[in-house]
């Protein structure tokens, strides 16, 4: 067999790269950035036969894929994480809601205590 290659073959094996890794894209199995590495041949050797350019093209989706499972995965632990810190601030406030029935009801002289401890009169606005 001749090593030399017919004329033609380099474009053709150039168009089945292009042609495989748009569909790879189109069905999301591929990002539009590693889409534009195909197209400009950053890492991509579009004179591969066929055959060698399909496993490329599966290392390619393998990583796309891993690299939306990873984010998948760092979303479901942000959505863990707000999810039991809004269970311990509901514990929080149903505990202090129990701590206050246990007190029972405040009454108006108690109100005014509370007030009178946390304000003076200076600090008072003038009623106008």
């Amino acid at each position: 067999m001749s090593r030399r290659r017919k004329p033609g073959e380099n474009v053709d094996r150039q168009r089945y790269l292009h042609r495989a890794a748009t569909e790879l894209c189109r069905t999301q199995d591929l990002s539009i950035a590693q889409l534009n590495d195909v197209y400009a041949h950053r890492g991509w050797n579009p004179r591969l036969h066929p055959v060698q350019q399909e496993p490329v093209l599966l290392n390619a989706v393998r990583a796309h894929r891993f690299e939306a499972y990873q984010r998948a995965v760092e979303r479901e632990r942000a959505a863990w994480r707000g999810a039991e810190a809004a269970a311990e601030t509901l514990r929080g406030l149903r505990a202090e809601a129990a701590a206050a029935r246990l007190r029972g009801p405040v009454t108006e002289a108690g109100e005014q205590q509370i007030f009178a401890e946390h304000w003076t009169p200076a600090e008072l606005p003038a009623a106008a």
